[in-house]
């Protein structure tokens, strides 16, 4: 048993230090496996087998290798015959936290939009879009869908101000509604 709360320790910290979706993934399959492990009438080589198995997924998950983790895991699973699907986890009411960055860089943009100087702020855009896309993986795991949804605001903006020929009132429109969707998802 001691193996079994080692190797969810591992996970659960690991999970702490990273908020990436693939040690989100891991650290499920782990609860079902420390789960399985609780079970009555198990034998001492399954218990053992599943301990190397939880073990094993740990180490995986210390790579972000998520579909070893998955695999190990379920594999073990399928052998002691438990149930291998997690519950549906709710909706997650997390902030992404500090996006002021993303918002000053979005305020540039529109103050070059209303000053019709379009071609500084399709530059100016290159920079939001640059940024989000380097914390992606950090804040699309705090909460997917608040994350989806600045992202297809920033996707309209970039379009308007990439257009062959750009609309100040269809980039004005795009960035403002991109303004409120980052002020509304904290």
């Amino acid at each position: 048993m001691k193996k079994s709360f080692t190797f969810a320790a591992i996970a659960t910290s690991l999970v702490i230090y990273s908020s990436t979706s693939a040690f989100a993934d891991c650290e499920a399959d782990l609860s079902l496996l420390e789960t399985a492990m609780a079970a009555p009438n198990l034998s001492a080589d399954l218990k053992t087998e599943m301990a190397k198995a939880g073990e094993a997924g740990a180490a995986a998950m210390r790579k972000d290798d998520d579909e070893t983790c998955h695999k190990v895991v379920m594999d073990v699973l399928a052998k002691s015959g438990a149930k291998t699907e997690a519950p549906a986890a709710p909706a997650s009411t997390q902030s992404l936290g500090d996006l002021s960055s993303f918002r000053t860089i979005a305020e540039d943009t529109l103050k070059l939009v209303s000053e019709n100087k379009l071609p500084e702020a399709k530059t100016r855009i290159k920079d939001l879009e640059t940024a989000w896309d380097l914390a992606h993986k950090n804040l699309q795991a705090l909460n997917k869908d608040k994350w989806t949804v600045i992202d297809q605001a920033i996707d309209k903006s970039l379009k308007q101000l990439r257009a062959g020929t750009p609309n100040v009132v269809g980039a004005t429109d795009a960035l403002n509604t991109l303004l409120k969707t980052i002020n509304d998802s904290k």
